[in-house]
């Protein structure tokens, strides 16, 4: 993904994909995502997450792949502790964002792996 340097919180535009000579395309997919610059005055993407989560959003929130999101549905195990509350409606399956907040809070902040020595 490429991005133009830009200077505070503002809009940025990126430009994802590459040409494809088979079809014919030369100009790759643009639009618009608001950004924000670092401190190393480096442009970073604001990404605004939906109130309700797919099993692959839910999975890039987590910052786990889909395949082991699904897998915990199963076993109700994710990351060592009880899988994240979800919702089945008809085939589809929701996280709502809120849940998956409230999982996240059980694991503490570390500041070096000598923490997890017991």
């Amino acid at each position: 993904m490429k991005s133009k340097k830009s200077d505070g919180a503002s809009p940025a535009v990126v430009t994802v994909g590459k040409p494809d000579p088979k079809q014919h395309i030369n100009n790759p997919i643009q639009f618009i995502i608001p950004a924000q610059v670092d401190e190393n005055h480096i442009l970073k993407p604001i990404i605004l997450w939906p109130d309700r989560l797919s099993s692959i959003q839910a999975a890039a929130y987590l910052g786990c792949a889909p395949y082991t999101i699904r897998r915990s549905r199963q076993t109700g195990k994710l990351a060592g502790v009880a899988a994240p509350k979800y919702r089945k409606q008809g085939k589809t399956v929701v996280y709502e964002k809120v849940w998956l907040d409230e999982w996240k809070t059980q694991f503490e902040p570390q500041y070096n792996t000598a923490q997890n020595v017991a």
